[in-house]
């Protein structure tokens, strides 16, 4: 027989759960490029499956990086603007806010030392894309002094507007954007000392 406590961890692991968060963050920059306001408000759902644990999870975005200043500078850097200006072309303004809206997909499951999820960035971007990753972790002695942790994965780089949601620009018509970082990791630690 387990006590209380080992009983209301069990109940705990069992028992599906509706989780939800609110984030914000601001970067500052030059309006209508560097500059960036994410609001983030995931909801997670998760619940038992046999002896692992699945997760749902919905994640309203909404980006913000301003409006690209009026002047000449400012709007030859953006998109084709330094090749309209190269060709003795008029330039004209990109006079609206560089905004994006969306809604990120992703389902997750985690059993023992394996973890994995699969998902899209949000739909609604310009560009939505494939996004997920492995990951193991575990102890490698008894005395839990030695772990391994091997990590796969494909993420949004959510630095800039442009990287997460990409852009259009109006006076091209050309879209750009919607970066992806992909690649692997393997770590190794190892806990050296005795507590006393």
């Amino acid at each position: 027989a387990g006590t209380v406590q080992e009983i209301n961890e069990i109940k705990q692991e069992r028992t599906p759960q509706v989780l939800a968060g609110y984030s914000y963050r601001t970067r500052t920059g030059d309006p209508g490029s560097s500059k960036l306001t994410d609001q983030q408000a995931p909801i997670v759902v998760t619940f038992p499956v046999n002896d692992a644990q699945a997760n749902i999870k919905i994640t309203p975005v909404a980006l913000n990086a301003g409006t690209l200043s009026t002047d000449y500078y400012s709007n030859m850097t953006f998109g084709s603007g330094v090749l309209t200006a190269a060709q003795g072309q008029n330039l004209p303004s990109v006079s609206d806010a560089q905004t994006a809206r969306g809604v990120g997909l992703s389902v997750g499951f985690q059993q023992g030392p394996f973890t994995f999820d699969a998902g899209v960035t949000p739909l609604g971007f310009q560009y939505s894309k494939f996004t997920g990753g492995v990951n193991y972790q575990t102890m490698l002695n008894d005395s839990a002094t030695s772990y391994l942790g091997i990590n796969l994965s494909s993420r949004p780089v959510t630095d800039s507007l442009l990287s997460f949601a990409g852009t259009t620009d109006p006076r091209s018509g050309l879209s750009w954007g919607g970066v992806m970082a992909s690649g692997g990791r393997v770590n190794f630690s190892h806990l050296f000392g005795e507590d006393k």
